[in-house]
């Protein structure tokens, strides 16, 4: 017995892996519509199309609910954790982590920063172990020092 064709990944849209992830929970195309906020047609479509992308009727008739084909049983497992990856990847976005960043920056600031923000600042970057380098220009054209330090 061969394995059944792959789909092509651009064909497959995510929208019908949640519908057949749910319709695995649920069995029952209306109660997946509501827990999806979806109509019933609508879901219906959905499982029409998944039908047809992997070649597979996905679900029979048992009564008033709906029994996963062994195909669709093989899915649910590997589906749901990559919807779950998916989610938790969009919901909580990554916190810029200076500790790893080795960024280059410059900072444009007068006398009274300089002395007084600036030695404040760079203990707080050696501090907090931020990489990176940080380059102070003065602002004014006549002066030509300029300070710098690597962290």
């Amino acid at each position: 017995m061969s394995a059944p064709p792959l789909p092509r990944l651009r064909a497959v849209d995510l929208n019908l892996l949640t519908v057949l992830d749910v319709m695995i929970l649920e069995r029952n195309v209306t109660r997946a519509a509501e827990r999806l906020g979806m109509t019933q047609p609508a879901v219906s479509s959905a499982l029409a199309r998944l039908r047809l992308l992997l070649d597979d009727d996905l679900f029979v008739r048992c009564g008033k609910e709906v029994a996963p084909t062994p195909r669709a049983l093989s899915l649910a497992g590997p589906i749901r954790k990559a919807l779950h990856l998916i989610h938790a990847s969009l919901a909580q976005p990554d916190a810029f982590d200076y500790t790893a960043s080795h960024t280059f920056n410059k900072l444009g600031i007068g006398d009274l920063g300089e002395a007084v923000l600036l030695p404040r600042f760079l203990r707080w970057l050696d501090l907090s172990s931020a990489g990176g380098l940080v380059q102070e220009e003065a602002r004014d054209p006549g002066f030509s020092g300029i300070f710098a330090q690597a962290i």
